[in-house]
């Protein structure tokens, strides 16, 4: 008995920690950070947005960084998951499967799309 109410109490806490341990927006299978007057942000949405067209399955999260101290704190969040070895931040930031793509340049959109294919042909 003591054995069955130690395990069930390691699968609760096992369970609540990775909860607890996600971020808004991580179910999501891009994560976009921007903010008002970025024109790389611009873009960046612009772009995601046509491929939504594409790819109708996936699903998006947006948070403007000066909307709110909120969605600030979590891009910092978010940069010190996935990128902690940044010496410089930036939007947009973009989260997907785990990747992580800062800024917008003609090379970062190519890798964009060419993460997004495969991330299409495993769902």
């Amino acid at each position: 008995m003591k054995k069955i109410i130690s395990i069930i109490l390691f699968m609760t806490a096992l369970f609540f920690g990775v909860t607890a341990c996600s971020l808004p927006g991580e179910d999501s299978d891009i994560v976009i950070f921007t903010q008002t007057g970025c024109p790389h942000c611009e873009h960046a949405l612009t772009y995601i947005n046509t491929v939504k067209n594409d790819f109708p399955a996936l699903t998006i999260s947006e948070f403007n960084i000066r909307e709110s101290d909120e969605n600030y704190q979590l891009f910092l969040k978010y940069v010190k998951k996935y990128m902690p070895e940044a010496k410089h931040i930036g939007t947009p930031l973009i989260i997907s499967n785990g990747k992580a793509f800062m800024g917008w340049t003609p090379q970062t959109q190519q890798d964009f799309s060419d993460h997004l294919k495969q991330l299409n042909q495993t769902k």
